[in-house]
């Protein structure tokens, strides 16, 4: 007895060794990984802050090893030299965000997918969407950015295909139209300058200007009702209007993968070839993308073209969309999303003015407004919602509301400051303006007007 009492305290201390000992094994296995510090953390996530870029992971992972091989440029004395990042370990991801969630210096919080983003705890940093389609920036920085990169030569013309490489390139070259602009600010840029502007676009993997990139050609092709690249080659005949329409039914009818009646974009032209034995090119039938061309008048009778909130494009046959995906005010939000959700409320019977099609109207407002859903707007928008329609007895309470929030498959709920939360939609790209924001970003002549006003 006296030699197992001995032998107790032993055990104890094993066990509280072990899953210790588990996590040196498992970082013996990644020998030659970068361990940040604390230090080093901390000094990234606020170089971040100062770019006004929010420190999500993967970024935070770059700026890192950015950092690191500038300091060891500068210990050897190669102060004009570029820094080699390349020459830099790589950094165990599962590592930084244990470091990150262990120091109290750190808010770690979910984002999309496995993402997940670093900010300062009681600093809530000022920080630029990069994917927001809005456009504060003055019609002469774009113009004066469209003649720039047009008079590039083919070796200054070709940039990185990374919307944050691509930016720090620029940001280095101090152009006079940039000047005075964040690193944020120029990867917004960069990102209006792809998907609106048409001032650059991709050939090759790489950034060129739109005049010379793959989607401009595919353009001039496509007006030209031309097939481009290697369907230009094919030995199969192309699809007419007619045989696109009767082929996608024809596909459609048998597809039960990813379900009966659906096939992913991705997939179109593959089982127009091995189905059909037909090209379908876009470009000969007037269109650019593949996308495009299946939304066109034509084909809809035949089918729909839906994104999902996990990043996929779907095609579907019109007539298996639910009734529900008509209705006028589901905006972006998945109407599959919608259709799944509607049995759920059905068996918990739940008041009127919470199914989710109410709810999706009122998210959907808050965002077409580009105000964050936080609990007690989007309570306060849903009442408004319902007087419009008439209903002046709505009420809801802000616990019954979460509830009905955490029930929807298409929403995700954030914790916020206080007792607060918002939501927001899955695999939605959101434009929400910070009210609290100390950055201003109107012009001089709003604030004249409005105080001449008041």
């Amino acid at each position: 007895q006296q030699q197992q009492q001995q032998q107790q305290p032993l055990q104890r201390q094993r066990q509280l060794q072990r899953p210790q000992q588990q996590h040196e094994k498992c970082d013996a296995t990644r020998v030659g990984f970068m361990k940040p510090t604390v230090a080093q953390v901390l000094a990234a996530v606020r170089s971040l802050y100062e770019d006004e870029l929010r420190p999500y992971g993967r970024i935070l992972l770059k700026r890192i090893r950015e950092r690191a091989a500038i300091a060891a440029a500068k210990a050897a004395g190669l102060l004009e030299a570029k820094p080699d990042v390349d020459g830099v370990a790589l950094i165990d991801p599962k590592y930084l965000r244990r470091v990150c969630e262990h120091c109290s210096v750190f808010i770690v919080e979910p984002a999309e997918g496995k993402e997940y983003s670093v900010t300062l705890a009681g600093h809530r940093g000022v920080f630029v969407d990069p994917c927001s389609p809005r456009d504060p920036y003055p019609g002469q920085l774009w113009s004066e950015a469209a003649d720039y990169f047009e008079s590039l030569d083919s070796d200054k013309g070709r940039l990185p295909s990374g919307r944050y490489a691509c930016a720090q390139v620029l940001f280095a070259r101090h152009l006079p139209f940039m000047r005075g602009r964040s690193l944020g600010e120029l990867c917004h840029i960069v990102q209006l300058a792809i998907s609106q502007k048409k001032i650059l676009g991709y050939l090759e993997g790489q950034l060129v200007p739109y005049s010379q990139s793959e989607e401009c050609t595919k353009e001039r092709c496509a007006v030209r009702q031309q097939p481009i690249g290697t369907a230009a080659e094919a030995t199969l005949p192309f699809a007419s209007w007619d045989q696109v329409r009767s082929g996608l039914l024809e596909i459609l009818d048998v597809s039960q993968s990813p379900g009966p009646g659906m096939i992913t974009l991705s997939n179109v032209k593959r089982l127009f070839r091995s189905q059909l034995n037909l090209e379908l090119s876009e470009t000969v039938l007037g269109y650019s993308r593949v996308g495009e061309l299946l939304q066109d008048a034509r084909l809809s009778g035949v089918c729909a073209v839906r994104a999902m909130g996990n990043g996929q494009t779907m095609v579907q046959r019109v007539d298996l969309l639910h009734p529900m995906s008509h209705a006028p005010f589901c905006g972006g939000i998945d109407p599959l999303l919608l259709q799944q959700q509607q049995p759920q409320q059905q068996q918990q019977q739940q008041q009127p003015g919470t199914p989710a099609v109410e709810l999706a109207a009122g998210v959907e407002s808050l965002y077409r407004d580009q105000l964050r859903p936080y609990g007690r707007i989007l309570r306060k928008r849903l009442a408004e919602l319902a007087q419009a329609a008439g209903h002046k007895d709505f009420d809801i309470s802000a616990k019954d509301l979460r509830a009905v929030c955490a029930n929807c498959p298409w929403l995700r709920i954030d914790e916020d400051e206080g007792a607060d939360w918002s939501v927001e939609i899955l695999g939605r790209q959101a434009n929400f303006v910070d009210v609290y924001s100390p950055k201003d970003v109107y012009p001089e002549t709003l604030w004249q007007e409005a105080a001449a006003y008041f």
